[in-house]
C-alpha cells in the first residue's frame, strides 16, 4: 500500500456537516451583530454567502433521511406522511416559540401566515424557504432515485435557468408580479427557486458520495485545501454582487458552485472541527433566537452601538445563550420524538386493524 495515501475513516459525515453548519451559523451571528451594533452598515450582506451552505446541507441531510425509509418507497403514502410529521415536529415548535419571544421582547407583531411559515419577515424568511424545500423533498428524491445523476442535474439546472431568464425578460406591464415573486419566499438572492436548486444539489452530493471509501493522496488533499481557502473569500465577494441584469445569473451560478464545492469538500474529507461541530448541532435554535438575544442585551443596557464594553459583554454572555438554545432544542426534540413515535404506533395499529378486518 502506498504510504502517501490514506483512507478517510476517522470522522463521520455528520461531524463534517455539523462543522460546516457551525462555520455558517458563526458567520451569520457575527454578520448580524456587526450590522446592528458596529460601524454604519458597511458589513451588510456577507452572511448571505453562508445561507446557501444551509440549503445544500439540508438537501444532503434530507436525502440521508429519505434513504432510510422502508424499501426506498419515498412516494408511497406512508413514508411521506411520516417524513412530513418528523419535519413539522422538528421545525415548527422552536419556530413558533421564537416568534412568540420576539413578539414579547421586540414588540413585533406577526401575522397568521408568519406563524404558519408561509411568509415571515426578517431572518425568519429562511425558515419559510426551508419549509418549501421539505414540501418537495420526497418528490425530488424519488426523481433522483429513478433517473441518473446527470439527468437530474440537467433537469434541475435547466428549469432554474429558464425560469429566471423568463423572469428577467418580463414585460414592464407585469414587472410588479416579477418583483413580488423575487421578494417572496420563492426567491433567494433575487433569483426564483434558487434555494430549491441548492437543496436539490445537496441531494446529488449525498447520492454521489454514498458508499464511497476515499483513498486520497496527500498532494490531492493539499491542492483541494488551498482551492477551498481561495474560494471562501470568493463567496463573500460574490455575495455582494449587484443585481438586476441578465449577467447576475451567471455570477450567482458561480456563487452557488463555490458554495457546493466547499460543502462537498467538508463531506468528502469528513472534516471535523470540534467546536464548530458543537455550534452546528444547535445551529437552528441559534439562528432563530440570535436577534432576540442581541435585542434583549440592548434592552438591559449591556449592549450598545459601537461600544467595546457591549461587544465584550455579548461575547462573555454567549455561552449562556448557547446553553439556553441547547436546552430548548434538546427538550423540544425529545418531545417531538415522543410525538412522532406515538403517531407512528397509531398508524401501525390502524393498519393492523384494517388488515385484520379484511374478509
Amino acid at each position: 500500500m502506498d504510504l502517501a495515501k490514506h483512507s478517510i475513516h476517522q470522522n463521520s459525515t455528520r461531524d463534517a456537516t455539523n462543522s460546516l453548519r457551525g462555520f455558517a451559523i458563526l458567520i451569520v451571528l457575527v454578520n448580524h451583530f456587526l450590522n446592528q451594533y458596529v460601524g454604519s452598515g458597511e458589513f451588510l450582506g456577507f452572511a448571505n454567502a453562508t445561507i446557501s451552505i444551509f440549503f445544500v446541507l439540508s438537501g444532503y441531510g434530507i436525502a440521508h433521511s429519505l434513504e432510510q425509509r422502508p424499501e426506498h418507497t419515498v412516494m408511497e403514502m406512508r413514508p411521506p406522511l411520516l417524513f412530513y410529521t418528523d419535519r413539522i415536529l422538528r421545525i415548527y415548535p422552536l419556530f413558533i416559540i421564537s416568534l412568540l419571544l420576539s413578539s414579547w421582547i421586540l414588540n413585533d407583531h406577526f401575522s397568521i401566515r408568519a406563524y404558519l411559515g408561509i411568509k415571515s419577515p426578517g431572518h425568519y424568511r429562511f425558515v419559510n424557504q426551508i419549509i418549501e424545500c421539505y414540501l418537495v423533498a420526497p418528490l425530488l428524491y424519488s426523481f433522483l432515485l429513478r433517473t441518473s445523476i446527470k439527468r437530474f442535474l440537467l433537469s434541475a439546472v435547466s428549469l432554474f435557468m429558464i425560469l429566471n431568464i423568463l423572469l428577467l425578460l418580463t414585460p414592464l406591464g407585469k414587472l410588479d408580479f416579477a418583483i413580488y415573486l423575487l421578494r417572496s419566499p420563492l426567491g433567494y438572492r433575487n433569483l426564483i427557486l434558487s434555494h430549491l436548486l441548492l437543496f436539490s444539489l445537496g441531494m446529488v452530493i449525498y447520492k454521489f458520495q454514498q458508499g464511497k471509501d476515499l483513498l486520497v493522496s496527500s498532494r490531492t488533499v493539499l491542492f483541494e485545501a488551498i482551492l477551498a481557502l481561495l474560494l471562501l473569500p470568493a463567496l463573500f465577494l460574490l455575495s455582494k454582487t449587484s443585481r438586476g441584469s441578465l449577467s447576475h445569473i451567471g455570477v450567482d451560478v458561480l456563487f452557488f458552485l463555490c458554495s457546493i464545492y466547499v460543502c462537498q469538500l467538508f463531506i468528502k474529507y469528513r472534516l471535523n472541527i470540534r467546536y464548530l461541530s458543537y455550534l452546528g448541532i444547535y445551529s437552528y435554535s441559534l439562528y432563530l433566537f440570535h436577534i432576540t438575544y442581541y435585542t434583549l442585551l440592548e434592552r438591559l443596557h449591556i449592549l450598545q452601538r459601537n461600544s467595546m464594553e457591549g461587544i465584550l459583554g455579548a461575547v462573555f454572555l454567549f455561552p449562556l445563550f448557547l446553553f439556553g438554545c441547547k436546552t430548548m432544542e434538546q427538550v423540544v426534540n425529545r418531545l417531538s420524538r415522543v410525538g412522532s413515535q406515538k403517531f407512528l404506533s397509531l398508524r401501525v395499529s390502524k393498519d393492523f386493524e384494517g388488515r385484520t378486518n379484511q374478509p
